[in-house]
């Protein structure tokens, strides 16, 4: 049997966490705006997808998102599509890696 102490202590631990749970999910009533501006030219993105950019899914979602950063934050994006095959696709972000180091 439970102990009238051991219940109020279970029902003031959880108590306290759902206080806490329900301060993290709550909004602040400031807002604050950071804009990052490249100190150096062009940012390079590389995207290796297992599909096409037009799959109407997952690939189409990362390649549009990228795109429409593209202009305003000054990204180079190079794209590889169709590199379902594991170790293709690692040669590939080797090589990308490579090329931006040098």
């Amino acid at each position: 049997m439970r102990t009238p102490l051991l219940k109020k202590s279970l029902a003031v631990v959880l108590g306290v966490g759902m206080a806490l749970v329900a301060a993290g999910c709550g909004s602040s009533s400031t807002t604050t705006t950071t804009t990052l501006k490249p100190s150096v030219g062009t940012l390079k993105v590389a995207l290796v997808e297992p599909s096409a950019t037009n799959d109407l899914a997952f690939s189409e979602s990362m390649y549009n998102a990228l795109e429409s950063l593209a202009a305003p934050d000054h990204l180079k994006i190079a794209v590889s599509e169709n590199e379902y095959v594991v170790s293709d696709a690692a040669a590939i972000i080797r090589e990308y890696a490579t090329r931006a180091t040098t």
